[in-house]
């Protein structure tokens, strides 16, 4: 049966209301009142910009049940000592990853679904998820302050206010992947699917998010066209709060296999360019670069590779955060860019001389003769010069 996120929702709402969620029945009160304001859009005197929907709900509550999990009390009874225990222990990574792992009975001819198994791991959290464990505890928090006060006319302190993370990149250089060009040919050689080859080749060249990629429609009001060149144009889509803007560009990378294969698509207006799920994206690039590059890489390797083509091809930083949909004065060149990667570019020096001294690089033949000439004159002179003085010596 497909994953539901509605039902899902409504089962934790049962857990709630039987407090078999959290560790506390103050809690699983709490977190209910709280995920119905946040789908309401406000509680009394708060008003959220805005609503949540279900899915983002889903996600808050089991962030909040890690959180539970660690102090098991009530939330509104957490002294700020604990809460900066729990904020050192993030931010030293000593809070770890719980492991999801599939059950399957096997017993019979056919493996049978059995159901899931949580078990503890020694992987800390990665940064975003400590980031989605602090945002959600805060937000929760902020509100059961408000819930107090409303309902029960008692003021409680705000301990979140040192509830702070630390980045990596504070103290830590950023390491920046990508796939080689050489890499990048052995992975495409190798790729016998067509669909999958053409997702990765669209991918190095447009440097599109996956979620951007896997919502291409087919049509001139849509996403993929053709222009009156006949050249085929992408206008990636724009995913609510992860693309900041993009602008549509002629495919000018591996031209000779995306036209023809566009070409021979049957698609109406309107249908998705690539059938396939974001689960089966990721599955074929860890199944491909695993064997043919020795590495497991996620699809967004190809985004910050097509970063680092377009940087050693020489096109500026401008247009390159264009094509990403990267804002102005973004700072996130830091997470896309290696710069041990970065190639020089042939000829650039000699262009560099012709734009900032074109007299001079126009004249360059000339005034190499013209140099020459001095020289030899130099040379000339010296040696008539010696032979004076060789002489005035013998007639002494």
């Amino acid at each position: 049966m497909a994953y539901n996120e509605k039902e899902e929702y409504k089962l934790i709402q049962e857990r709630l209301d039987n407090n078999t969620f959290l560790s506390t029945p103050r809690n699983n009160k709490l977190l209910y009142v709280f995920l119905e304001s946040k789908l309401d859009g406000g509680f009394g005197r708060i008003v959220y910009k805005n609503k949540c929907d279900v899915k983002t709900l889903v996600k808050k509550a089991r962030n909040i049940t890690k959180i539970d999990e660690y102090f098991g009390k009530d939330f509104d009874k957490i002294e700020e000592k604990d809460l900066l225990k729990y904020r050192n222990e993030l931010n030293n990574d000593k809070i770890f990853c719980d492991q999801t792992i599939i059950e399957w009975d096997k017993s019979k001819d056919k493996a049978v679904f059995k159901g899931y198994k949580i078990v503890k791991t020694n992987k800390p959290l990665s940064f975003r998820t400590k980031t989605d464990y602090k945002q959600n505890f805060v937000e929760f928090y902020q509100f059961i302050m408000e819930y107090v006060y409303q309902e029960e006319e008692k003021e409680i302190k705000d301990i979140t206010k040192y509830f702070n993370l630390q980045r990596p990149t504070y103290y830590n250089e950023i390491k920046v992947e990508f796939i080689s060009d050489d890499d990048v040919m052995t992975l495409l050689n190798n790729i016998k699917n067509p669909q999958f080859k053409a997702l990765v080749q669209l991918s190095l060249m447009s440097g599109a998010r996956p979620c951007e990629i896997l919502n291409i429609h087919v049509g001139k009001e849509y996403n993929l066209y053709k222009n009156k060149e006949n050249q085929w144009v992408i206008h990636l889509p724009k995913i609510k709060r992860v693309s900041y803007k993009k602008f549509p560009f002629i495919i000018d990378m591996y031209e000779d296999e995306l036209y023809p294969y566009f070409n021979n698509l049957r698609k109406n207006n309107g249908d998705k360019l690539f059938k396939m799920t974001n689960t089966t994206f990721r599955k074929l690039m860890n199944h491909y670069t695993t064997k043919y590059l020795s590495k497991a890489y996620s699809p967004k390797i190809l985004r910050k590779t097509a970063r680092m083509i377009r940087s050693n091809a020489g096109y500026s930083t401008d247009w390159i955060n264009k094509l990403m949909g990267h804002s102005p004065g973004s700072n996130i060149q830091a997470h896309y860019l290696n710069y041990d990667g970065i190639k020089n570019e042939p000829g650039a020096n000699e262009k560099l001389k012709a734009q900032q001294f074109p007299s001079l690089k126009k004249d360059y033949d000339n005034i190499k003769l013209q140099m020459q000439a001095q020289r030899e004159q130099i040379e000339h002179m010296n040696k008539v010069l010696l032979a004076i003085q060789n002489q005035e010596k013998i007639k002494k």
